[in-house]
């Protein structure tokens, strides 16, 4: 019996929304500013960053044929923002 797959333009999208919210976080950290808690925000975005690239290592991992869950669970994430 052959597991369901996700549909097509699942992980393109997934990937897309991914990256473009790393852009804005590595935009925000490379942005300039004299705010006293800039040391603070910089914390939270680096936690944010690292966020992002644990969604995409389970979004990796949702390709296996076995776990197309993972990918579903991943985009919904991805897509609950905007």
């Amino acid at each position: 019996m052959t597991p369901p797959t996700p549909p097509v333009y699942l992980y393109p999208t997934t990937v897309s929304l991914l990256s473009l919210y790393g852009v804005g976080v590595l935009y925000g950290l490379l942005s300039t500013s004299n705010d006293p808690q800039r040391g603070m925000a910089n914390g939270f975005l680096i936690f944010v960053l690292l966020l992002l690239v644990g969604l995409g290592a389970l979004s990796w991992l949702g390709t296996h044929p076995y776990r197309p869950w993972l990918a579903r669970l991943v985009f919904v994430i991805c897509v609950l923002p905007p």
